[in-house]
């Protein structure tokens, strides 16, 4: 199955669910969001729409796996995380 992110311009996307949502990286904080709300399966395809271009196609569960981390030799992809509040 195909999930398609729509870009509305300036870090804003719409979600196959209708879901709207605020990041820099929509493919992969679109395909965790999928996953967590179990509207897709890992071997699903994620694709991040520019008016009827594809400017992104991955895995959801690849891409739900990755996040991007600035470097001295520019953008990254790295091993995502997700972030705890416990002990701050």
């Amino acid at each position: 199955m195909i999930h398609i992110i729509t870009t509305l311009g300036d870090h804003q996307y719409k979600l196959p669910s209708g879901r709207l949502m605020i990041t820099e990286t929509p493919i992969l904080t679109g395909a965790r969001h999928l996953l967590n709300s179990n509207l897709a399966s890992t071997s699903d395809t994620i694709e991040l729409h520019c008016g009827t271009t594809i400017s992104l196609r991955a895995r959801v569960g690849i891409a739900a796996l990755l996040t991007v981390k600035e470097t001295g030799n520019g953008p990254r992809f790295k091993k995502w995380k997700p972030f705890s509040l416990i002990g701050q």
